[in-house]
């Protein structure tokens, strides 16, 4: 046995050792669209130019896992780092779930789009169920970092830095409406005009736990809903730290 393995070629060994190994369908071309579940990612980042309305990746299906590993899309920007301010005026989505359930997004980063990651559904009330949105980096959106309709999502581990840059809405670092959901250990920084870092509504039961608010007119607006409840958050350089009905478990400043 000892000889047998002397005898594999060191070249081989390397190889076998770095290879890329994927277990999911790679996205490549875009605007891309996902409609049969299974687990999706990227193998690079991707430079956009995406028309008014356009997701860079809209899905559709249920049971869906889409893993950035790591990865940037990013509509048009400057070298300097600035977005293109004409993407303004045609408003695009990084990534759009639309009436899907149990769908999980997480380990990359958007920029420069008018909302970052969007859950949305119209048929019906209870369309987006257990979704979750983990550990994205979302720089620069004109609108929202995150918008999300639907009941029992996890929100969590995201950093959300500069958004609101559109004049005629105020803009939301993190915004969930929906009965049961879970916002917990997301960082917003930078919410332009007078938009909110992160905000409830439309719900009940949700729990607002362990997040950062810097540089916001509003911290936290956390209104139309019961039993909606929060603790352990922290804001910095806020006009109104806090507003709405939620119920203050305490240790928030």
């Amino acid at each position: 046995m000892h000889r047998l393995f002397r005898s594999i070629p060191v070249f081989l060994l390397l190889a076998t050792q770095t290879a890329p190994a994927f277990d999911c369908q790679i996205l490549k071309a875009f605007p891309a669209e996902i409609d049969r579940p299974g687990k999706y990612c990227l193998d690079q980042s991707h430079e956009l130019a995406l028309g008014g309305g356009d997701a860079a990746i809209l899905i559709l299906a249920n049971d869906v896992e889409l893993d950035l590993r790591g990865h940037t899309l990013r509509n048009p920007a400057f070298e300097g780092g600035s977005c293109n301010a004409e993407w303004l005026g045609e408003p695009s989505i990084g990534v759009h779930v639309f009436e899907a359930r149990n769908v999980l997004v997480h380990n990359g980063a958007l920029r420069c789009f008018d909302t970052g990651v969007q859950l949305s559904q119209s048929r019906c009330g209870d369309c987006n169920q257990g979704n979750q949105v983990r550990n994205m980096r979302i720089h620069q959106s004109a609108y929202a970092g995150i918008f999300a309709e639907g009941d029992f999502g996890v929100y969590a581990d995201n950093h959300i830095v500069d958004t609101g840059a559109r004049e005629d809405r105020d803009g939301r670092g993190l915004y969930v409406g929906g009965e049961g959901n879970t916002i917990r250990n997301n960082d917003v920084q930078l919410v332009r005009n007078a938009g909110a870092g992160i905000a409830t509504g439309n719900g009940n039961n949700n729990l607002v736990v362990e997040n950062r608010v810097q540089n916001a007119r509003i911290g936290f607006y956390l209104y139309l809903g019961s039993e909606v409840r929060y603790r352990d958050n922290l804001t910095a350089a806020v006009q109104q730290a806090y507003a709405g009905t939620a119920t203050d478990l305490g240790n928030n400043d």
